[in-house]
């Protein structure tokens, strides 16, 4: 038996198995790393949406430096920038997401303008009760990230596996060639 196929065969496999690495897992494996940023983002942005929340509750004109209508927009602005980081984290979330470009536009655009109108407690409370029904009708993040470290798992697989064969085959060939 000569030696050629069995090279031809492994040299190919090789070639197959660095494309697959180059192409196919680099893909999924940016896309996981990009989800995972995401989260983190979120993490953080999420913290700054409660500090604003908990300013809004402890803030307190005692020394009366400002006046009441001063006051009421201070905490205004409290409760309204918590509802902006926190419409962020949501954003961040929806592009994430698998749906289409214009309907994460769509989505992050709505949101965002619902945090824009809260002004008390009651429009924070009602602009997080609908944030989270939005939520739930999109894919959540860690839903997304499971689904790509699946497919960078499986294309690993693929990858290794070609790589592996490929390199029998080639050692093979070297093996019959000597003999």
């Amino acid at each position: 038996m000569t030696s050629l196929p069995y090279k031809i065969l492994g040299g190919t496999l090789l070639l197959l198995s660095y494309v697959c690495q180059n192409y196919i897992y680099d893909y999924w494996d940016g896309k996981e790393k990009s989800i995972s940023q995401s989260m983190t983002q979120r993490a953080i942005v999420d913290r700054g949406a409660e500090l604003y929340h908990v300013l809004y509750y402890v803030a307190n004109n005692s020394d009366e430096s400002l006046t009441k209508e001063q006051f009421k927009d201070l905490r205004t602005q409290f409760i309204r920038q918590a509802a902006i980081k926190n419409s962020y984290g949501i954003s961040n979330e929806i592009f994430t997401s698998n749906l289409t470009v214009d309907k994460k536009s769509e989505l992050a655009s709505y949101i965002g303008s619902e945090a824009a109108k809260v002004n008390d407690n009651l429009t924070f409370s009602k602009y997080i009760l609908n944030s989270i029904d939005l939520q739930k009708n999109t894919e959540r993040t860690y839903q997304v990230l499971m689904k790509v470290q699946a497919e960078r798992d499986f294309a690993r697989t693929i990858f290794l596996s070609l790589n592996i064969l490929g390199s029998i085959l080639l050692l093979l060939g070297l093996l019959f060639e000597k003999k």
